[in-house]
């Protein structure tokens, strides 16, 4: 892939955004944005911490779970392309808002499932509505900073994926022990109360959210001006440099569809280790309670964040390839090392070891998504930057279907939760692969002038 970085346009753009307007971004813009997605990854994985409920109380059982889990993936990948469209002409606060507050209503009509098709049906909706809202940030992120900040403004994004399982497994299992109450079994207060803080959050959108620079309040006018003005001035110049100065010209760029293709098998990480995790951590003992299981659940995710918030201090431009596919290459070993710890440890080690190889594992899935993400934006500009994401995006979160889909399928041919894992670790590796494929030429600035790194 080929990169063009902001120390490079340094040379030829003016005015850069001081450190006070950029401090203020990081402050007044991420907040908002990453309660929305810790709402929007609770309100997809929180049946993760039910699945045994759903086998119990509707007869899901781990192949329908796994087909379900993934489904969403299915309506989640192919509705965000319109949905990042129409985010560009009408703009995010209104595009957020109105998506969490669908997604949250669903979330809450879980409750109301009596079947393995009723479950299908709603998983496809709740991926049909959340589809917009982790693209539309990618591109609302390219609207406010420049591109030598949104490597880290993408990895501070996601870190909420991480808090979102840190607070969600716990919170998961306290809201399933209110099992009984008003005659409700657990399960379904859980969709009933994680739903309803989307829906608020929506509203709160509507009202905090400025669509550019120049309609925030706290930002003074003069800065929100120049603010713009150096991003757009950056975008066509990044554009320009790699010869996608258009959408056609994008869509036959190999490269783009080259990082979509390494989204994917990370992505396959991602989910077919996160939608079982808390079956595989609850097979190590029967005696482990539903809120043990989520704080147990939660340490991989602690690590993730940490991860997001260190990696990217380290990451250099010329650097950003080796980086990749070392992150990526982290999730295979540290799948490989839980899975063989549960086959050849005895005793109170071999858990111990399984859950610092999925720390490994999930941390390697978090901390390589930006750097894949964040590459893509140094291509494209304007609409063609918007439908871009949206695509990469749309074809890597496919891995979302089939990473669950083959560790519920596998479980249900050998009893084992974990067994399914060797297959993602096969597919991850391949994702280093394609990594090391991309074609990455960095520009950097010496002694004022410009050359490939």
């Amino acid at each position: 892939m080929t990169i063009s970085s902001t120390v490079g346009l340094d040379s030829r753009l003016a005015n850069p955004p001081s450190e006070e307007v950029i401090s203020l971004l990081f402050k007044k813009v991420l907040p908002i944005i990453i309660l929305g997605y810790i709402m929007n990854f609770i309100d997809r994985t929180n049946i993760s911490m039910v699945k045994s409920d759903l086998q119990i109380n509707l007869g899901i059982d781990a192949a329908a779970y796994g087909l379900g889990s993934g489904l969403f993936f299915v309506s989640y990948a192919f509705f965000q392309v319109p949905s990042n469209l129409i985010m560009h002409r009408i703009g995010a606060r209104r595009t957020l808002g109105v998506l969490m507050a669908a997604w949250g209503l669903l979330s809450m009509g879980t409750a109301i499932i009596r079947n393995a098709n009723d479950f299908y049906v709603m998983r496809l909706l709740l991926g049909l509505v959340e589809s917009g809202f982790y693209p539309g940030v990618l591109y609302y992120l390219t609207r406010f900073f420049p591109h030598a900040q949104r490597a880290r403004a993408n990895a501070i994004f996601l870190m909420g994926a991480a808090i979102a399982n840190i607070i969600g497994n716990p919170l998961a299992g306290l809201l399933v022990g209110m099992d009984g109450l008003a005659g409700l079994p657990g399960w379904k207060w859980l969709f009933l109360m994680e739903g309803l803080p989307s829906i608020l959050l929506a509203l709160a959108i509507f009202k905090l959210l400025p669509d550019r620079p120049t309609m925030a309040k706290w930002l003074p006018a003069d800065a929100a001006r120049a603010l713009e003005a150096f991003i757009e001035q950056e975008d066509r110049a990044g554009s320009a440099f790699a010869g996608n100065s258009g959408w056609r010209d994008a869509m036959r760029d190999p490269q783009i569809f080259l990082s979509a293709a390494t989204l994917f098998t990370v992505v396959v990480g991602t989910y077919g280790l996160g939608y079982f995790l808390p079956t595989i951590i609850k097979s190590y003992s029967a005696s482990l309670t539903t809120v043990q299981v989520g704080l147990i659940a939660a340490i991989p995710y602690v690590f993730g964040g940490l991860s997001l918030w260190l990696v990217p201090r380290f990451v250099k431009p010329e650097r950003t390839k080796a980086w990749m596919m070392g992150l990526i290459a982290l999730v295979t070993v540290g799948l490989v090392t839980a899975l063989v710890s549960e086959a050849r440890l005895a005793g109170a080690v071999a858990p111990v070891v399984s859950v610092f190889g999925y720390c490994i594992a999930y941390a390697g899935t978090q901390t390589s998504q930006p750097l894949i993400v964040s590459n893509l934006s140094s291509r494209l500009s304007g609409a063609a930057l918007a439908g871009g994401l949206a695509i990469v995006n749309m074809l890597g979160q496919l891995g979302g279907f089939v990473g669950p889909y083959i560790v519920g399928f596998v479980e249900g041919k050998t009893g084992v939760p974990s067994s399914g894992l060797w297959g993602v670790a096969v597919i991850t590796t391949l994702g280093v692969l394609l990594a090391a494929s991309m074609k990455v030429r960095i520009v950097v600035k010496t002694d004022g002038t410009s050359k490939p790194a």
